[in-house]
């Protein structure tokens, strides 16, 4: 997912589909020492504990984290729906025999 495609789910989602999506989150993810997608200098658990605390769906919330918390952890939100990816053919590779 790009950032585009996180600002456009960010814009129409509910706190509600973000709860769950941040629990869902909790209970799927084994690697918390990955690195994140939205800041490079943390892992994704600390992330999580970031978006997490202090965290009420009733409560606006501003454009720009839900666009980070979606870009983070959007594979885990119930209206998103993965991409499928087209295989390209590829032409062989042009290939010589060795002179000499």
């Amino acid at each position: 997912m790009n950032r585009n495609e996180a600002r456009s789910l960010a814009e129409n989602v509910t706190g509600d589909d973000l709860e769950k999506m941040l629990e869902k989150a909790a209970e799927n993810i084994t690697d918390w020492h990955r690195v994140s997608r939205v800041n490079i200098w943390i892992t994704i658990g600390y992330s999580y504990n970031l978006f997490k605390k202090g965290f009420d769906p009733n409560v606006p919330i501003h454009i720009l984290a839900k666009t980070n918390m979606i870009l983070e952890f959007g594979e885990y939100l119930k209206t998103y729906e993965k991409p499928m990816r087209t295989k390209r053919n590829a032409p062989p590779p042009i290939h010589q025999d060795p002179v000499g």
